[in-house]
């Protein structure tokens, strides 16, 4: 039968994993984060600074990659920092 292929509640309810239990918070942070990275006044914000660094006409792919990394590293530092201050549980 159908119920026979379906996960057991189980994998949901009891999750014995941190990230899991702890997905609402992360998922939030990392949507506050997101709207400050790619922000349209950050955007154009990193995109002089790249073009000073690197010159003029550079490729969006490249803007996007940086804001990737900066928002991959932010929230990496946020998760690590509501860990160590036991703001998750």
């Amino acid at each position: 039968m159908i119920q026979d292929k379906m996960p057991s509640s189980k994998l949901f309810d009891g999750a014995s994993s941190g990230f899991v239990k702890n997905a609402p918070a992360i998922a939030i942070m990392g949507a506050i984060i997101f709207f400050i990275v790619a922000h349209p006044f950050v955007f154009d914000f990193v995109d002089s600074i790249v073009e000073k660094v690197v010159g003029t006409n550079t490729q969006r792919d490249l803007l996007v990659f940086i804001h990737a990394l900066v928002f991959g590293g932010l929230l990496f530092g946020g998760v690590y920092l509501g860990d160590y201050l036991k703001v998750f549980n």
